[in-house]
């Protein structure tokens, strides 16, 4: 009979990605989920069971799959930092576009955040809304499909041994969707992940990764 329920809940949990992702993280209440996924369960076992029975698979459940402590993503992200006054340009690929593109670090001071992430269709470049303008007239010849303005930046610094983990990438962008936090781009280097959000995410999303990583 419990082996029963413990079977029935891994099946439902698995058609709900959110669900076995907030699990994961133990970000739900599983009391809660238990009186949600009971009536569901009645009807396909076909008789009544306890709110108790289905709590305990899943909690049997949740044990089964969370990670071992050693594993653990959050473990493996290191010091935070904030870029604010940030702008998105995105622009279709050309012939010509990737030569222009190199050159921006000519016209740009070092100092200035600057990011290109290049894709098989787009090339996306990320700048200080200050020198945006100066992006523009670099490459003014190209086409400019998407302008995204009032971002800033999370550089999370991830610490040795990362490469290992399952999740690692994964992890941050688990906890802002549960919050309902929009990430515009991600752009990462062996050691270091940068998530672009909207000006108005910031505040929520530094404060959930900082609760997360402890």
């Amino acid at each position: 009979y419990m082996i029963t329920i413990t079977k029935r809940v891994e099946t439902l949990v698995a058609k709900w990605p959110l669900i076995k992702q907030g699990l994961d993280l133990d970000l739900i209440n599983l009391s809660s989920l238990a009186r949600h996924l009971r009536p569901q369960l009645e009807v396909e076992i076909g008789e009544r069971i306890s709110e108790a029975a289905v709590l305990m698979a899943l909690r049997r459940y949740q044990a089964k799959s969370m990670p071992t402590a050693s594993a653990r993503p959050q473990d493996f992200l290191g010091d935070m930092s904030l870029r604010g006054g940030l702008t998105d340009l995105t622009y279709a690929n050309s012939p010509t576009l990737n030569k222009r593109v190199s050159k921006l670090s000519e016209h740009i001071n070092p100092q200035q955040y600057l990011t290109v992430s290049r894709g098989l269709l787009q090339t996306s470049v990320i700048v200080h809304e200050d020198v945006h303008g100066e992006v523009e007239n670099q490459l003014a010849a190209e086409h400019l499909e998407t302008k995204v303005t009032g971002l800033t930046a999370i550089t999370l610094h991830l610490k040795p041994g990362h490469d290992k983990v399952a999740g690692i990438l994964a992890y941050p962008l688990n906890l802002f969707a549960w919050r309902g936090i929009t990430v515009i781009e991600l752009v990462s280097t062996f050691d270091e992940l940068n998530i672009v959000l909207y000006d108005t995410d910031v505040e929520e999303a530094f404060r959930t990764l900082k609760h997360a990583i402890g």
